[in-house]
């Protein structure tokens, strides 16, 4: 999850909205009285018929984006005339305080691969990676919930079926096409966009063809259970066994959650000097991702750009 921040308005915002809104009221009073006959023999009902005119001109925009006003800042949201809002499909909590969800994509929401969205309840929004791949019919989030958060306990107990608010997709990270291998770092949701670019690589045709692009994704979490996506990498890691590597870690080992755990151990940054060692990974065809942990993104970025390597990082807050 990305964190919101405040988005500052100038002081003229509120001011400038109403101008645009008065201006419907300025066109029919300057129309009526540009016709002084028709204002003299029935301007009331000329002005009322003009002003159903514009009014109807103005609901038949594709688009309409709706200004938020109140004490928490909230973003514009691109309402699709004609279309419902998103709902709830599906909701599995993955531990207590991880959840996925599944909600029905409106007709007119596009996104690439790898970028984020507000997410929410009416009134209450939060940026998330999207999990789901441009292609696919629904839309897919990797949910951590906070105790006493605001969306955090409207998501904890929200039944299928429930309504849900969208805004814009947004973000730029993507596939470096320059480069043909991709090491991506992720902890717990912060694997969220790099499914949503494999699912699209794997589904585009040059998946199908001579494409050479590899994809190293490394996913750190202090318990086994977060690692909600592990059966779908490791299933896709043992069909594209030349394309995808996947290798899964717990930094708490020790832990009775991690009781029967077989796979690496430690934080995520130490698989990095031996899979970059054993895989040959160099800045000339390599691009490396992080997402998750400020920390942990911080720490890559760092490391990787002294080295060379072109690097992109999303840090959830």
């Amino acid at each position: 999850m990305l964190s919101d921040g405040n988005q500052q308005r100038s002081p003229d915002y509120g001011a400038k909205h109403h101008v645009r809104r008065s201006s419907v009221w300025c066109k029919v009073c300057a129309l009526s009285a540009s016709n002084p006959a028709e204002g003299a023999a029935g301007g009331t009902e000329f002005a009322l018929q003009k002003r159903k005119q514009i009014m109807k001109r103005r609901s038949e925009k594709t688009l309409v984006e709706r200004p938020w006003h109140g004490l928490e800042s909230r973003p514009r949201l691109a309402v699709a005339a004609g279309t419902s809002s998103p709902v709830l499909l599906e909701r599995r909590a993955v531990t207590g305080n991880l959840l996925r969800l599944k909600l029905s994509r409106p007709a007119s929401f596009d996104y690439r691969p790898g970028q984020h969205v507000k997410m929410g309840v009416p009134g209450v929004l939060r940026d998330y990676s999207l999990v789901s791949a441009p292609h696919q019919d629904h839309l897919e989030f990797f949910v951590e919930l906070f105790p006493g958060g605001q969306l955090s306990e409207r998501l904890r107990s929200l039944a299928t079926g429930a309504t849900m608010a969208l805004g814009r997709a947004k973000g730029s990270l993507q596939l470096d096409p320059d480069h043909t291998t991709a090491l991506m770092v992720a902890t717990v949701t912060g694997i969220a966009p790099y499914l949503s670019m494999l699912r699209h690589h794997l589904h585009a045709p040059t998946a199908r063809s001579n494409d050479e692009r590899r994809f190293i994704i490394l996913h750190g979490a202090s318990f086994a259970d977060e690692l909600g996506y592990l059966a779908e990498l490791s299933a896709l890691a043992q069909q594209h066994p030349a394309s995808i590597v996947y290798l899964p870690t717990v930094s708490r080992p020790e832990s009775p959650r991690n009781r029967g755990w077989s796979g690496e151990r430690g934080r995520v940054e130490g698989l990095l000097d031996p899979i970059v060692a054993r895989s040959r990974l160099s800045p000339q065809t390599t691009s490396v991702f992080a997402c998750g942990n400020p920390g942990m993104v911080r720490n890559v970025a760092a490391a990787f750009r002294k080295r060379g390597f072109t690097t992109y990082v999303e840090p959830f807050d």
